[in-house]
């Protein structure tokens, strides 16, 4: 799949949709349902320079190739793409667990847990598009080899052991972030002529795809 091109020219602003219905009484009290478990995430393009000719034209050019909103395709989020607690943390194989996939299947799937600083509340993440040639696999602490002791499906991050394996499973590594354009992308021309100006690139947003899930054991 196709990842999104890198543009220094502009950031994004980032929000997770957790879909919440918040029913309120005539009383003043409230009810809340959570109507999802996992968020969905949706990244707005932020421009924070002059110069986005290059920038813009590379979104433009990307924009027709992939065929507008009829493509999707994987997108960086630099606040949050490793299994380490921060971005600027080391990465190692015992970062994060794994879940284990059931129907009978000798197979996990890689996840990232999110926990608040008394781990009184957790949140899974399912890492369905990790990055390839980072990822880092360990057996009680004793990091694996790729291709000798696991297979790993970089389409949907199940790990398949090759060696029979008994013990605790983690990982460490890189991701990205399944994503489709959700507005068109908006440019403008500023001051065109033949002695100069410049085509700048206004804003659009990316949202997160939900993926088809398999069936899980229990934990």
């Amino acid at each position: 799949m196709l990842v999104f091109p890198q543009c220094p020219s502009y950031g994004f602003t980032k929000r997770a949709d957790y879909s919440v219905t918040i029913v309120e009484r005539a009383s003043g009290i409230r009810s809340v349902n959570r109507n999802w478990y996992y968020p969905l995430h949706v990244f707005v393009a932020v421009p924070f320079d002059n110069a986005l000719e290059e920038d813009a034209s590379r979104i433009q050019r990307f924009w027709h190739a992939i065929g507008g909103q009829s493509q999707s395709f994987l997108f960086k989020d630099w606040t949050d793409f490793t299994s380490a607690l921060t971005p600027s943390t080391p990465i190692t194989p015992i970062d994060q667990p794994v879940l284990e996939v059931a129907a009978s299947s000798p197979e996990y799937q890689l996840i990232k847990l999110y926990t608040d600083d008394t781990f009184q509340f957790q949140q899974q993440r399912r890492i369905q598009k990790p990055k390839q040639g980072t990822i880092r696999v360990a057996e009680d602490g004793v990091e694996l080899e790729e291709g000798v002791d696991y297979s790993i499906d970089y389409d949907t991050g199940i790990i398949t052991p090759l060696t029979s394996i008994d013990g605790v499973i983690t990982w460490g590594g890189e991701f990205y972030v399944p994503v489709m354009f959700e507005t068109v992308p908006e440019f403008m021309v500023v001051s065109r002529s033949q002695s100069g100006g410049t085509i700048q690139q206004t804003g659009f947003s990316l949202r997160e795809l939900r993926l088809p899930y398999p069936e899980f054991a229990s934990s």
